[in-house]
């Protein structure tokens, strides 16, 4: 009986020590644990162990920052936005909340709010690049291109290494008409970032699509999308260089390319769908849905010299 009661003694006792032993998580082993599921892209875990944190420290406005960027992965953007908003009212002048809610606004195509939430993280942080970069690709969404070149600048000024300022700027550059600048734009990017491979497409795509028929280069277009699709291969890039081969009137290697490109991915089979239908090559439906009459379509208007 005296040996049963020293037990239950010790076993009392355990429990009474277990948060002082570090047994019990604290809101930022939570919030690391979130990280570590985060970066394994677990983000169902991560949201629950944010959430963990949260619930043991409200005010844990970085924890609610970090929910909402897993929220944001899953592109559940409503969920994400509401997270950023409760970091914010914690800590009004936490810029990177400004700076993540005004991309999500941006995803969502809600150009003012995102305009508005990338100047008030400028406001706090004066030298914060990524948001002047940030808000020039929403200027340029919206076509105010030199609104846009403004901002691209800004954020060249601040980090002079900053390739994907670079790149955006190119775009611009390329949407105004500005070929030569746009090339410049591209180069830039590359030299300070080789393995930029949306740079790569970018000159891929110019090369073989350009309006201007005095900048196309089937050779250089291949070249350079080649170059993209061995660091990134996916529709995108793909689709880039099946156009190059058009250019370059190589044909075979054109369908056989659109045709890769639309092995996975959905979305790119309602493009071309929408695109062959406009050009009279296609008569089926706009589903996202890979047919035998989609891939025919394909050939009969690649074998025409035709894009998609």
């Amino acid at each position: 009986m005296k040996i049963q009661c020293q037990i239950a003694s010790i076993i009392t006792l355990i429990f009474m020590l277990l948060p002082a032993t570090g047994l019990c998580m604290t809101a930022i082993e939570y919030y690391n644990s979130g990280k570590d599921h985060k970066d394994q892209r677990q983000y169902p875990e991560a949201i629950k162990a944010y959430s963990s944190a949260i619930a043991i420290n409200p005010e844990f406005y970085q924890a609610y920052y970090a929910r909402g960027n897993a929220y944001k992965y899953q592109k559940n953007y409503p969920k994400a936005i509401q997270n950023y908003s409760r970091a914010l009212k914690i800590n009004p002048d936490y810029y990177l909340a400004y700076n993540n809610r005004g991309n999500t606004f941006k995803k969502q195509r809600q150009y003012p709010e995102a305009i508005q939430d990338f100047t008030r993280a400028i406001k706090i942080k004066a030298d914060y690049h990524l948001a002047y970069n940030n808000r020039g690709n929403t200027y340029k969404a919206q076509g105010k291109y030199s609104l846009a070149l403004q901002d691209y600048g800004k954020a060249i000024e601040i980090k002079p290494d900053y390739s994907s300022a670079y790149y955006n700027r190119g775009n611009c550059y390329k949407a105004l008409g500005k070929y030569s600048l746009a090339i410049q734009g591209y180069f830039r990017a590359l030299e300070i970032k080789p393995t930029l491979y949306q740079a790569y497409d970018g000159l891929g795509r110019l090369y073989s699509k350009c309006k201007e028929k005095e900048y196309r280069n089937g050779t250089k277009a291949i070249e350079f999308s080649l170059k993209a699709v061995s660091i990134k291969e996916n529709a995108n890039t793909l689709d880039t260089l099946a156009a190059a081969y058009v250019e370059d009137q190589q044909y075979e290697k054109a369908v056989e390319t659109y045709t890769k490109a639309i092995e996975n991915s959905s979305s790119r089979i309602k493009k071309y769908q929408e695109s062959l239908k406009e050009k009279g090559y296609y008569s089926g439906p706009v589903n996202g849905i890979k047919t035998h009459q989609l891939e025919q379509s394909i050939k009969a208007c690649v074998r025409q010299g035709s894009y998609l």
